[in-house]
This record gives C-alpha cells, structure tokens and sequence, in this order.
C-alpha cells in the first residue's frame, strides 16, 4: 500500500491488516524542496508503475518503474510547460498543482487547475498526451460514467465530454 503524505510517499505493509506498519526506511521524497516551499504530489498506481503528478511543469507527469521492496526508477516525464497561464506563474498558485487524478484503463486523467490532461499510459515508458482541455474554472475533481467524463469545477458547475 502506498500512503500520500503529499511531499512525501510511504510504502506500508499490510500483510497483516489488524497491525499495519510503516517502512520508514523505503519513504520517497521525490524531489528536494525549492525555496522553502514543499513540492504538491498527487498519484496512480498501475501494472508496477507510479505516475506521479507535481506542480513542476518541466516534469508535470512523471512515470516510475517500481523495483522490489520499494525502489521507484525514473522512466519517463511528460512536461506540460507550455501550456502554462502566464496568469498563474506563481509556483504556490493552486492552478498549477494537481488537483485530481483518475486512471481509467490506458487512459491518465490529471487536473492542473482549470487544465484536464488527457495521457495513454498504454506503454508507461512512453507515455503520449493526447489532449488538453482547458476549463473555465479550477477542476476540482474528475469522474467516469460509462463513456462520458464529469468534471466538477469550483463554482459547482458540472462539465462533461
């Protein structure tokens, strides 16, 4: 099982679900902290691979190889700088950290604030953006319904595609 401390993530046991224990000696820190201000992760795991999501767009989605016990292997990195607001630069504006993630199948969903990433991680060594969709609002969470994708945006108002 894999714990989201959000600058952090924390493999634990549960080989015995009445006494659960932490790896201390297998945390992830993924990234050293810039200028005092701790890195935002959200993530998926699929198939012995994480995608993990931060608020550096150079490395916005990144994929890991994880090797036993806990050993996670850079694979490959998506960089979504060029969609960027230059509304939003500011490393600590909530437009830029991801917000939600769904993994439907081969298919990545991630929101960066109002932008909806679309990724095939049908192959996670060589993962492809298919497709950006930019809302009018924060997308606050993201849901599958049979064919049709709902976003819940931040002034309540429900998208789909």
């Amino acid at each position: 099982l894999l714990c989201n401390a959000y600058q952090k993530i924390i493999p634990i046991d549960i080989s015995n679900p009445e006494k659960p224990v932490e790896l201390m000696e297998y945390i992830w820190q993924p990234d050293e902290y810039k200028e005092k201000i701790p890195p935002i992760y959200q993530f998926g795991y699929k198939d012995g691979f994480i995608f993990l999501m931060c608020a550096e767009l150079k490395k916005a989605i990144r994929v890991y190889k994880i090797e036993k016990p806990f050993k996670p292997i850079l694979v490959a990195t998506l960089n979504l700088e060029m969609y960027k607001d230059e509304e939003y630069q500011s490393f600590v504006s909530k437009n830029w950290y991801p917000n939600e993630i769904l993994l439907d199948k081969n298919l990545l969903f991630v929101s960066f604030g109002n932008l909806l990433t679309i990724v095939d991680v049908s192959n996670p060594d060589s993962p492809i953006l298919i497709n950006v969709y930019k809302a009018k609002e924060n997308i606050e969470s993201i849901t599958k319904y049979e064919n049709k994708l709902f976003l819940c945006l931040s002034e309540e108002k429900i998208q789909w595609k």
